[in-house]
């Protein structure tokens, strides 16, 4: 709160012309404060110039430096940053005790001073890095260490501006298994699984699609359905496809599961109780016009799997994954119209009364984050017990409250 006022503040002293420049921190506070709490004494941070409140959450500088550096005070006292040499926001821990002697640098949290070139953000952070690995493996060095390193164990965290991506530096920066490394981390992020794919791999996929658009895709899952489908009535399998996630175009790849109009194209192209839907409300609830309370009024019937979890919708079309409980998703109303057509199930005699349900997704909490990560983000235990147990109360509390004292079900 105190990073976002100071932003607010600060916006209107440069737009009032009582300070000359001013960039400041607003929307990316919650990251900046979940890092803090990583940051140990001994460890360094370097990075982009609108980080003030990793400095505020560490006690790195105050507000009242904050300003002074925002009015260019020349005075240490005031900023001891810069001295007001620099553009507002720079801000950085102290290495040198007033008689001009190191301090110890294991005792504090090294905040480096901010820079704005976008090409040097990176390469900065390596020398750190590399830095605390000199320490960690050369005998001579580690003999002098005892104010710069923890024989090495410090972590260098960084921030970066968006350009830094597209600067050949950051990729100079790293050596060729970390290039493979962050490439995977952006595209080898199918769920529950990884599959090792490389960029020419994703490339290569793509390039089935080229001469296959939405119509098309429709017309290769309808030649599947009438062939599968005949089968599966007769072995009693229950097909279920699940929605685009996310449900709109993406890397220009036809979308034919994202809205009502899809489900009802794909379930009346083969009528057959065999041919359904898995109900995933994080995938729909993706696109804000979405009814998904009354898609399961109108297609419960043909429902054969859930996935029950929420996403939040920006106003510029972002979204987020949010709570169980929260976000986008009136949960309590999707509870309570799929145990209706249980319900209406069950009375009807089908042996297909119960639908099964997963949390799907969850934090990453507890215990659970000293474990080594999950190849796939969301897919802790944890987390997801938490949004099973949430889910599972809450379906509880409406069959008491709407049918009889104790669980039909």
């Amino acid at each position: 709160y105190r990073s976002r006022l100071a932003s607010i503040i600060g916006r209107r002293e440069v737009l009032m012309g009582k300070a000359s420049f001013g960039i400041f921190g607003e929307g990316i506070e919650l990251p900046q404060i979940v890092l803090s709490k990583f940051f140990r004494k001994g460890d360094f941070k370097t990075g982009y110039y609108r980080d003030q409140t990793i400095a505020l959450a560490t006690k790195g500088a105050s507000l009242r430096e904050f300003f002074a550096q925002l009015y260019a005070n020349a005075n240490l006292k005031y900023d001891p940053h810069s001295c007001g040499r620099q553009m507002s926001s720079f801000l950085s821990t102290r290495l040198l005790d007033s008689d001009g002697a190191f301090k110890s640098q294991i005792e504090t949290q090294n905040i480096i001073s901010e820079i704005a070139s976008t090409s040097g953000q990176m390469p900065r952070m390596l020398g750190l890095a590399y830095a605390s690995k000199l320490y960690r493996k050369t005998k001579g060095l580690q003999e002098h260490s005892k104010k710069f390193s923890r024989s090495g164990n410090e972590v260098v965290f960084g921030t970066i501006g968006d350009a830094s991506t597209s600067e050949g530096l950051f990729f100079e920066s790293m050596n060729d298994a970390e290039v493979r490394t962050f490439e995977a981390s952006l595209i080898d992020v199918f769920p529950g699984v990884s599959f090792h794919y490389t960029i020419q791999d994703v490339r290569n996929m793509l390039a089935t699609y080229d001469s296959i658009d939405r119509h098309q895709l429709l017309r290769n899952l309808k030649c599947f359905l009438e062939a599968v489908i005949p089968v599966c009535e007769e072995v009693g399998v229950r097909m279920a496809v699940h929605p685009d996630d996310p449900p709109r175009p993406l890397l220009g790849l036809p979308r034919i599961v994202s809205c009502e109009e899809d489900i009802r194209a794909i379930l009346t192209m083969v009528d057959s109780p065999a041919n359904g839907l898995c109900f995933c409300t994080g995938s729909f609830s993706a696109r804000p016009d979405n009814d998904l309370n009354g898609m399961i009024l109108r297609w419960g019937h043909r429902i054969h799997a859930l996935h029950l979890r929420s996403t939040q919708c920006n106003a510029d079309g972002s979204f987020y994954e949010a709570n169980h409980l929260e976000g986008s998703v009136d949960m309590y109303a999707v509870v309570s119209n799929l145990l209706n057509e249980m319900n209406r199930r069950k009375q009807a005699g089908r042996t297909d009364w119960q639908l099964a349900f997963r949390p799907d997704h969850g934090h990453t909490m507890l215990d659970d984050l000293q474990k080594p990560p999950v190849p796939n983000p969301g897919y802790t235990c944890i987390g997801r017990m938490r949004g099973l147990a949430e889910i599972r109360g809450l379906q509880l509390g409406i069959l008491r409250s709407k049918f009889t004292k104790t669980s039909p079900y």
